[in-house]
């Protein structure tokens, strides 16, 4: 009788442990669905912001190309600073996955399709930041050879600091 108990204690400690273990792995599911909804949401707007930037370049690329001096300096300045000089990197939101890995846990969750395409994402998403010192050099770059005309054009805040007073005429500019 005191085996048969003890068989029977044993066994409904593991329906609990078991599932302790489904609770948890629903958690960690629906953290992973809100990451991903989030990441989701973070694309979209990234997205939308670069449009905006390549909108904002093409019209510096136009107004340099036609050479037209009765566009405002403020529009120019805009086209720089929101435009080319703008950098935009989307940081993908990962926590919950990266948590997961990093708690050694991966077992918690069953569906080892999952956990598969999971990592997939997570390798492919830190794979496609490779070029990013290549960007930066770009950025660099551009700063460095744009430095005659990108302080001239600069806000006034950034002129008054540098002492830059000055407005240009529209001679001047020509």
């Amino acid at each position: 009788m005191l085996v048969i108990g003890k068989l029977i204690a044993l066994q409904i400690n593991n329906w609990n442990e078991l599932r302790k273990e489904k609770d948890q792995e629903a958690i960690i599911l629906s953290d992973i669905q809100e990451d991903f909804i989030a990441k989701h949401l973070n694309f979209l707007e990234t997205i939308k912001n670069q449009e905006k930037m390549i909108l904002r370049s093409r019209d510096l690329i136009d107004a340099i190309e036609s050479q037209d001096y009765s566009i405002h300096a403020d529009t120019i300045r805009e086209y720089i600073r929101r435009g080319a000089f703008t950098h935009q990197r989307e940081e993908a939101v990962m926590g919950s996955y990266d948590a997961i890995i990093g708690s050694g846990k991966t077992s918690i969750i069953k569906n080892k399709k999952l956990l598969n395409i999971l990592a997939n994402s997570s390798s492919q998403y830190k794979a496609g930041f490779e070029d990013q010192s290549k960007s930066d050099n770009l950025l660099n770059l551009m700063m460095a050879e744009s430095k005659d005309f990108f302080f001239p054009l600069s806000d006034n805040g950034v002129r008054n600091t540098i002492a830059l007073k000055k407005e240009y005429t529209l001679k001047e500019k020509e």
